[in-house]
């Protein structure tokens, strides 16, 4: 395994560490793109190690790139219109939206199976209306069903009863939570730590703990959507998502916290403006190139000719 790791801070254009720069690494021979990362913020992710997708939500508007900056990453297929748009952003300079009309995103990888351990599931949103034909206008925000014979874990607003309640199904309706009201900015987190299962909003617990001792054995996340249509519907959420992380062995909280205002794509051992890339299985010279990315300019618009070691 290839790694590239700075030896001194990116610098902006004003000699100050550029933080939560993106830093890509391309082969030199042919050009491949073959490691991504992030300048950290100084303080890092002390978990980054277990985190096993991060979707990142930074882009052009109306962009369809929608990239995984996890250690491992994943392919996030688009289904639907799903784009960037910058009208609205969590932390960063866009978000994606969703129409409510069988849009969501979906990620398939034997490494998300959550198992008996702990994990946890979180993400910005802002809902903007109601789902498009819904069956009862519930809607989907995170699923990991892959059929209805499963008991993996769901994340929804309940239209039902047009209470529009954050709820947590697993099998049935473990956690009911406050409603989810139009053009509101939420955190939303659901961990397990020790066989306890939370919801959280906005760093407040909503609900009952749920113990939780139930194998998931699912390698799917869907976003946005259902596993299955009902009646040609997904349940597609409706508004502007943030960014989304998925952490396997970690339950991030067991009680009330201040939610982030952002997620970094770094571990917790980098000084400010410093990263480390993972080339993977290649280990010749590289290209290493750090984007102003909607920030200040880097020094230099700085570009690198380096050797993973």
């Amino acid at each position: 395994m290839g790694t590239i790791s700075s030896s001194s801070p990116v610098l902006d254009d004003n000699g100050n560490p550029a933080t939560r720069r993106i830093v890509l690494a391309y082969r030199r021979d042919t050009g491949e793109l073959v490691g991504r990362g992030m300048t950290s913020d100084g303080v890092g992710d002390a978990h980054w190690a277990n985190v096993q997708l991060l979707l990142m939500t930074r882009g052009y508007n109306n962009s369809t790139s929608l990239i995984d900056y996890s250690p491992t990453r994943k392919t996030i297929t688009i289904v639907g219109d799903v784009k960037l748009t910058t009208a609205k952003a969590f932390g960063e300079n866009a978000s994606a939206v969703f129409d409510g009309s069988n849009d969501y995103l979906n990620i398939t990888d034997s490494s998300i199976t959550p198992g008996t351990g702990d994990f946890t599931l979180e993400g910005f949103i802002r809902r903007t209306g109601t789902t498009d034909s819904s069956v009862n206008n519930d809607s989907i925000l995170w699923e990991m069903r892959t059929s209805g014979a499963t008991s993996e874990p769901l994340v929804y607003i309940d239209g039902n009863d047009s209470s529009n309640n954050l709820v947590y199904f697993a099998t049935s309706d473990r956690i009911t939570g406050s409603p989810i009201l139009i053009n509101t900015d939420y955190h939303i987190e659901l961990a397990r730590v020790s066989g306890v299962t939370r919801l959280f909003l906005n760093g407040v617990q909503q609900g009952s703990s749920y113990t939780d001792a139930t194998n998931y054995i699912s390698n799917q996340i869907r976003i946005g959507g259902r596993y299955a249509s009902i009646s040609s519907n997904f349940r597609s959420y409706n508004g502007y998502h943030g960014c989304f992380r998925y952490t396997k062995g970690v339950g991030r909280h067991s009680s009330n916290f201040t939610p982030p205002s952002y997620f970094v794509a770094c571990d917790s051992t980098l000084g400010a403006g410093q990263y480390t890339i993972d080339t993977g299985s290649y280990n010749g010279e590289c290209t290493v190139v750090i984007l102003d990315d909607f920030g200040t300019p880097v020094l230099n618009d700085l570009v690198l000719r380096t050797t993973p070691v």
